[in-house]
């Protein structure tokens, strides 16, 4: 991470890193944003903000800073991260460790002051502390957006990671009403007061949820007035190491969507990319499966559990 913000820091260097990872143009429009091809940096990678340019430089069409809490926190302990060769697969562990939105409002203030922002679109995971209880939870996701509101493109509020104990019950209909409605007044509030539009906002959901819960999510999410749905966060971790395939498909939450038309963002470890469904032509052909990272090839290690930090 350090190293590819530093890489950025110098022209040449950049010029380099352009050059090398030539952008895929694969152009569209979806929440009143331009995106210059379907495929981004995912939540996890970029916690801080370190490398925002840096991102587009390698070529993604948006990038997705965070999970991001109200205030700093260190995560879970470490080791935290482990690839499992014979799975091909991540058990992730994080536990939303960042330095907080008050920190990262200031780095993309001083990205954006000193022209170093990216040419793509640019979104914000925003989390809920560990220490926070789920009747505050409302409260801590809206003073986060409220914080970020000025620099980002998009928001994507995050009730579903297995990192955080409790957080999925935010997924349930009362509680998440409650959050999503707190971030709608603050995004209303923020829009009238700088006269901009007010930003996207979309849910993350978790590959554990039963289909009669998706329909009841998405018609929720609907109902506030949400751009689209991030399918999918991690499973909880099972007794073994997790499994890999037969998660929540970005298919199975648009047949559940009963709007005209709905875009998800599909995520993996560290990708996501861009997909739109409408419900009367079934044109989406894209399994959004947790484990994208999977599909490509892993060193082989010594060791048969490896963190990575």
């Amino acid at each position: 991470m350090k190293a590819l913000a530093i890489a950025d820091s110098f022209l040449p260097t950049r010029g380099l890193l352009k050059l090398a990872n030539r952008r895929a143009e694969l152009p569209s429009e979806r929440f009143g944003l331009s995106f210059p091809n379907p495929l981004g940096i995912a939540a996890g990678m970029d916690k801080d903000a370190q490398a925002l340019r840096g991102w587009a430089n390698l070529g993604f069409g948006f990038v997705e800073i965070g999970g991001v809490t109200v205030e700093p926190q260190e995560g879970n302990p470490k080791p935290r991260m482990f690839r499992v060769n014979k799975l091909q697969a991540l058990v992730n562990r994080m536990g939303f460790n960042n330095i907080g939105s008050l920190a990262v409002a200031e780095k993309l203030a001083k990205a954006k002051s000193k022209g170093k922002w990216p040419d793509v679109p640019v979104a914000a995971n925003i989390g809920k502390s560990k220490d926070t209880t789920n009747e505050d939870a409302a409260k801590e996701y809206s003073k986060t957006v409220e914080r970020l509101w000025p620099y980002v493109d998009l928001f994507i509020i995050n009730v579903s990671s297995p990192n955080t104990p409790g957080l999925h019950e935010l997924q349930q209909d009362v509680a998440l009403t409650a959050v999503l409605k707190a971030c709608f007044v603050v995004n209303g509030e923020m829009a009238k007061q700088t006269g901009e539009d007010e930003k996207p906002i979309l849910v993350k959901i978790s590959p554990d949820l039963e289909n009669a819960e998706i329909t009841a999510l998405v018609d929720i999410v609907i109902a506030a007035g949400c751009a689209g749905i991030v399918a999918t966060n991690s499973e909880f971790e099972v007794e073994r190491y997790p499994r890999v395939g037969d998660d929540i498909t970005a298919e199975t939450v648009f047949e559940t969507i009963s709007d005209e038309k709905k875009t998800a963002m599909g995520t993996g470890f560290f990708v996501t990319w861009l997909t739109t469904y409408r419900s009367e032509e079934h044109t989406s052909e894209l399994q959004s499966r947790r484990n994208l990272v999977c599909r490509l090839p892993l060193a082989k290690k010594k060791k048969k559990h490896t963190p990575h930090t």
